[in-house]
């Protein structure tokens, strides 16, 4: 099945032997991650889509139309999330609640600094990829995530909600699991925004949850 050529090509690049449990005391562990964009002679989108797609091309959004509310979108990938991971998704469903607007910062001139991420599996053929936001532990106080403006205005409505699906992906990847690089959290918000999510075979699910980690129930 092409879904699993493509996991062991990401396995190749990022794996972690860390088992899940949730962990109050890890659930506040401090750092920083990274979401990225890829800008091609001015036209921005989130990478995890593009990245995706040029390695899985017969993958196709079904989010929904870039008309369609952000936070409607949001909840949508949620949903979607609920799929591949039924008990992490009542988790994200909490989270974005805590993501409110007052703790979610827009930076004019920031320069969050170099990329430095998994990448290789990808052919860019000569775009530039971007950290469009950097996003703290959602426990943390104060602002948690930090948004440069100037590239987040670029976004269309679908890859908008992407970054912050992304953002919450990455709560669990980055905080419990402590993956060091973001390749799987883009991976899995690339998945929830195909239109193959809602129509892989229980035993491909089966294999992603072990992949990723996720429980079943």
């Amino acid at each position: 099945m092409k879904i699993y050529k493509s996991l062991l090509i990401l396995a190749s690049i990022i794996y972690t032997t860390n088992s899940y449990a949730y962990d109050p005391i890890q659930s506040r562990r401090a750092g920083l991650f990274s979401i990225y964009s890829i800008n091609c002679s001015g036209a921005v989108q989130l990478l995890d889509y593009s990245e995706f797609y040029s390695l899985e091309s017969a993958y196709h959004y079904d989010m929904g139309s870039n008309t369609d509310n952000v936070s409607n979108l949001i909840k949508k990938g949620i949903e979607r999330f609920s799929i591949l991971a039924p008990v992490e998704s009542l988790l994200m469903v909490d989270r974005n609640k805590l993501l409110k607007k007052e703790r979610i910062k827009f930076l004019e001139g920031v320069n969050f600094g170099e990329v430095d991420d998994e990448f290789s599996f990808a052919n860019f053929y000569g775009c530039e990829v971007e950290i469009i936001a950097k996003g703290k532990n959602i426990y943390n106080e104060g602002s948690v995530l930090f948004i440069k403006r100037s590239l987040f205005d670029k976004l269309d409505n679908i890859s908008k909600a992407g970054m912050f699906l992304n953002y919450l992906i990455n709560q669990d990847r980055t905080f419990l699991l402590e993956n060091k690089k973001t390749a799987n959290a883009r991976h899995i918000n690339a998945l929830i925004a195909s239109d193959k999510i809602r129509r892989l075979p229980q035993e491909d699910l089966f294999f992603l949850r072990e992949y990723f980690q996720y429980r079943p129930y």
